[in-house]
């Protein structure tokens, strides 16, 4: 039943494993550097269940840290903090199922989230526009789930050249 979190945990607190799940979170407080929590040891990062209208901007697909899970299914998500300015994240999997994203979220492979598994089902997306699934990394993805959306095509960005190693898709 956690509705907020106070002030950002900041350097002093370097979690392993975090589950913030089945609770009422909105949004995450960040120190003077925009940093909630340091990451250099994070394995799994998970908020399902919370009421995130907007993916937060607490994380960086610069990073040198990798994440191997973050999953903030079964939110309200529209969006990502910060829109085109969202620092992309830094995760093999990640997982934005059952939220409310109406068409591919473009930003995460624009800012170079290197991500093999991207997990998008149940959230009603009705698109895919053009461009929106190509990055530096983008030919990363192994794995994608759209599963119980709304699409009716494929952009042509599903071709080999941009997304070479994709050898799992759910449709």
């Amino acid at each position: 039943k956690i509705h907020t979190i106070e002030e950002a945990w900041g350097k002093d607190i370097k979690p392993v494993q975090l589950y913030l799940d089945h609770n009422k979170l909105s949004s995450f407080p960040v120190d003077e550097n925009g940093v909630f929590c340091y990451m250099e040891d994070a394995e799994t990062f998970s908020v399902k269940n919370n009421n995130f209208t907007e993916f937060p901007n607490i994380f960086d697909a610069e990073s040198m840290f990798a994440l191997g899970s973050v999953d903030f299914s079964y939110n309200e998500i529209v969006g990502f903090e910060n829109g085109d300015s969202h620092h992309g994240i830094n995760a093999a999997s990640v997982s934005l199922s059952y939220n409310r994203l109406k068409k591919m979220p473009a930003v995460l492979f624009k800012t170079g989230s290197p991500m093999t598994t991207l997990v998008l089902s149940g959230n009603g997306m009705d698109s895919i526009p053009e461009g929106s699934m190509k990055g530096k990394y983008a030919k990363f993805l192994q794995t994608l789930d759209l599963s119980y959306n709304n699409l009716t095509d494929l952009p042509k960005d599903f071709w080999a050249d941009n997304l070479p190693y994709l050898y799992g898709i759910d449709l």
